[in-house]
């Protein structure tokens, strides 16, 4: 999977990795790298240490250069240099934080100042999928004003009216069967490894189930994410990702040495640890990519390094797995709690959320 950056921000919601995980003083995290977004947002709290894990190497580089600008800028000027907030100056940004990135991401960028000059944020190939659906399909359903009225909007209930009445069509929802079916997601959302292990039959379906939920059910005025992938950019008024709220910010910073980068797959990063030694997990959802076997001998490695009660979260996309009964006795699922995180999840296309708890 190592040929781009495929996701250039975190598409699973920070608030449901800290109402999963219970993140308490001293702990030490292992987190998916993906964007960054999630694994800078841990740093708000006074953990010990967090490895940040991807078996791509430009996913490390998009996180060390998000830490470069968080170490080196104020909250304004990292808005400017990600892209959030217009900029024409962020070469000479990244020229002054890039003492601070490792010689191959910094090698990375310099061949490729396109991406600086863009915002870091816009870069991954997922948000590149929704520039295609924020260009090509959604004009014909909605105008730049009916997308503002709707992102002000107050309640759920004002959102399913505003659903019903101005986008839900017949051709809106066969379109959206097309764009978002396994072939043209293959082709540029998702790597096509994705989809290696899932039986779900009609994948156009089960998003567009999902994308209803998401935009009639989980409140507008805090959801980041269907503002990013409705406008292409964050205006503030429905958030920010945590770890740029300005609220976290100074602490995120005087906390970023916190963070150990590591390019390998997980179950060989395990195999690493000692007993004993994790507190939390946050796992993205990359038990997609795994085979049954791999998803046991995984697990059997997170419950050796893990504490006494460790948690770990991961989210269900398209694969969905039992915990083999070999482990039963180490892995409490905590279903209802998983369930009601997973109503309120603003990454709304997920099916489900997994939540464990380690006994031991």
């Amino acid at each position: 999977m190592e040929r781009d950056i495929f996701y250039s921000q975190c598409w699973e919601d920070p608030q449901i990795l800290f109402g999963a995980l219970k993140i308490k003083r001293n702990d030490t995290i292992v987190s998916i790298s993906s964007g960054g977004d999630n694994s800078l947002s841990f740093l708000q709290f006074p953990i010990r240490k967090i490895y940040c894990i991807d078996n791509n190497r430009f996913q490390n580089y998009v996180l060390e250069l998000k830490i470069a600008s968080i170490k080196n800028l104020d909250l304004s000027s990292t808005l400017k240099f990600l892209g959030i907030k217009y900029s024409r100056d962020r070469l000479n940004i990244f020229n002054a934080v890039s003492k601070d990135l490792s010689n191959e991401a910094m090698e990375y960028f310099m061949k490729r100042y396109n991406l600086i000059e863009k915002g870091i944020i816009h870069t991954g190939k997922f948000e590149n999928y929704f520039k295609y659906f924020r260009t090509l399909l959604l004009p014909l359903f909605l105008n730049k004003y009916e997308i503002n009225f709707y992102l002000s909007l107050k309640s759920p209930e004002l959102q399913l009216e505003f659903y019903n009445r101005h986008w839900n069509s017949l051709i809106w929802r066969k379109l959206f069967l097309i764009f978002f079916g396994k072939m043209i997601m293959k082709k540029i959302g998702r790597h096509p490894l994705f989809f290696k292990y899932t039986n779900i039959e009609g994948i156009g379906n089960n998003y567009l189930m999902r994308a209803e939920y998401g935009i009639t059910k989980i409140p507008i005025k805090s959801n980041y994410m269907v503002e990013y992938i409705l406008k292409g950019n964050y205006s503030g008024n429905n958030s920010l990702p945590d770890y740029l709220r300005e609220n976290n910010y100074c602490t995120i910073k005087k906390n970023c040495g916190k963070i150990s980068i590591h390019t390998n797959d997980m179950l060989s990063f395990l195999k690493g640890l000692s007993d004993n030694s994790i507190d939390k997990f946050n796992l993205s959802d990359i038990f997609e990519l795994f085979s049954d076997l791999e998803y046991e001998q995984c697990l059997r490695e997170i419950i050796r390094v893990s504490k006494p009660n460790a948690r770990v979260c991961y989210w269900k996309n398209l694969v969905f797995r039992e915990v083999p009964k070999s482990l039963s006795n180490n892995i409490r699922l905590l279903n209802k709690l998983s369930e009601n995180l997973h109503s309120i999840d603003r990454g709304f296309f997920y099916n489900g959320i997994e939540i464990m708890e380690i006994i031991k």
